[in-house]
């Protein structure tokens, strides 16, 4: 018996291999060349950077690397326990959403003072107290300490007399957001 294949397969051996390997070499021209042309009209979202001085203004880098101008809704900010707070709109359920504490000098998000040594932390809690014996607020930007006027307060307990004092401005103003 001869292990050789019958001589109609062993004849087509050869041109199944260029057929296959032209067929990759069309595929590959195909995706290659097709590649290039939707890289050209690929989307490109636009960028925002926010400005930090708090002016309410920041610029918005579009798809051509050109730079224009956008206004932000200024939104209303309140000084209360020595810090600012700012109404941020009406939550899912209705209620103030209130951001801060910041500083009232350059708007800059503030920092904690914590424990015995003191060590600035950028994450603060609710159940932060600050006070007179508790830890402090400090902003990062012009080295400032706060406290919440006397005594000793947590965070929550400031943002939520905040929110009744911005709840009690929308009443009187006649707006909901």
């Amino acid at each position: 018996m001869s292990t050789n294949p019958p001589f109609v397969i062993s004849a087509w051996i050869p041109y199944a291999f260029f057929i296959t390997a032209g067929l990759c070499a069309i595929a590959s021209a195909v995706y290659l060349g097709l590649g290039g042309i939707l890289m050209r009209f690929r989307f490109q979202p636009p960028v925002y950077i926010i400005n930090q001085k708090g002016t309410g203004n920041s610029a918005v880098i579009g798809s051509d690397n050109t730079i224009s101008a956008v206004k932000r809704p200024e939104r209303p900010r309140l000084t209360y326990d020595n810090v600012l707070w700012e109404d941020a709109g009406t939550g899912n359920f209705g209620g103030v959403i209130v951001h801060g504490p910041f500083c009232p000098n350059d708007l800059t998000p503030l920092a904690i003072k914590r424990g015995y040594d003191k060590k600035v932390d950028t994450q603060l809690r609710d159940n932060d107290y600050i006070g007179d014996r508790g830890e402090l607020l400090f902003c990062l930007k012009c080295n400032t300490e706060y406290i919440f006027g006397t005594g000793i307060k947590t965070i929550e307990e400031s943002r939520n007399e905040v929110r009744s004092l911005f709840e009690g401005m929308r009443r009187r103003l006649g707006k909901d957001d």
